[in-house]
C-alpha cells in the first residue's frame, strides 16, 4: 500500500528571563497534512512520560508508526486522546526557582538541590479536514474540540545529564474544571 501526504508544520518559540533567575517561555505549533492518506497528528500526554498509557489502538497501525506525529505537551490530556489531519498548540510556562538547597539526615541522608518549580497552560486541538468546532453553547459555553491543561510541576536535574519533570495538571472546558489531576512523571528537557 502506498502512503502519500504532503504535510506543512511550524513551531515557534519564546523566551523571556528576567530577575536572574525567572523564564517564560511561550510555545506556539501546528500543522496540517493532505495526500491520498494524510499523516495524523497524536496530541495528549508529555513527552517521555514515565508510565504512560494509551488511549486509543489505532496509534499501533503501521503507517501511524512511522508517518504520525506524537505532539506534545498537552498536559492533563489523555495520551494520544486527540488525533487529526491538522493540529494547533499552544503552551505557556513560567518558570522560577523552587528549592535551593535541602539536605535531611533522617531516615534517610538525601541532598536534593536546584528544584525548579512550573506553572503552565496548555492550549490544543487535533482535527480532520474541516471538521472543527471551537465551542458549544450546549449546556453552558464551553470548549468543544479544544482542549486545555494546566497545573503546576518541579524540575530536577539528575547526576548532570538528566532533567526529572513532575508535573500536575487539571483540565477544563471553561465552563467546568476535573475534578482529579493527572500526574506526571517524565525525563527530558522543556520545550
Amino acid at each position: 500500500r502506498n502512503v502519500e501526504f504532503y504535510a506543512l508544520e511550524f513551531d515557534y518559540r519564546k523566551y523571556w528571563h528576567f530577575a536572574k533567575t525567572f523564564s517564560m517561555a511561550l510555545r506556539f505549533s501546528g500543522g496540517a497534512s493532505t495526500g491520498a492518506t494524510p499523516k495524523q497528528y497524536f496530541l495528549g500526554g508529555t513527552t517521555n512520560w514515565i508510565g504512560s498509557r494509551t488511549f486509543d489502538a489505532t496509534v499501533y497501525d503501521v503507517e501511524n508508526l512511522y508517518f504520525a506525529n506524537v505532539v506534545t505537551p498537552l498536559r492533563g490530556v489523555p495520551y494520544y486522546s486527540l488525533s487529526g489531519d491538522r493540529y494547533g498548540l499552544i503552551n505557556w510556562e513560567l518558570r522560577f526557582p523552587f528549592i535551593q538547597y535541602l539536605a535531611m539526615k533522617y531516615p534517610l541522608p538525601i541532598v536534593l538541590g536546584n528544584i525548579t518549580g512550573v506553572v503552565f497552560t496548555d492550549i490544543g486541538a487535533a482535527w480532520f479536514g474541516d471538521n472543527f468546532k471551537f465551542g458549544t453553547s450546549q449546556g453552558g459555553n464551553r470548549l468543544q474540540d479544544v482542549h486545555t491543561g494546566f497545573g503546576v510541576g518541579a524540575r530536577m536535574n539528575l547526576f548532570g545529564f538528566a532533567l526529572l519533570r513532575y508535573d500536575l495538571a487539571w483540565t477544563t472546558d471553561f465552563n467546568t474544571i476535573s475534578h482529579s489531576p493527572t500526574s506526571y512523571f517524565s525525563l527530558g528537557a522543556d520545550f
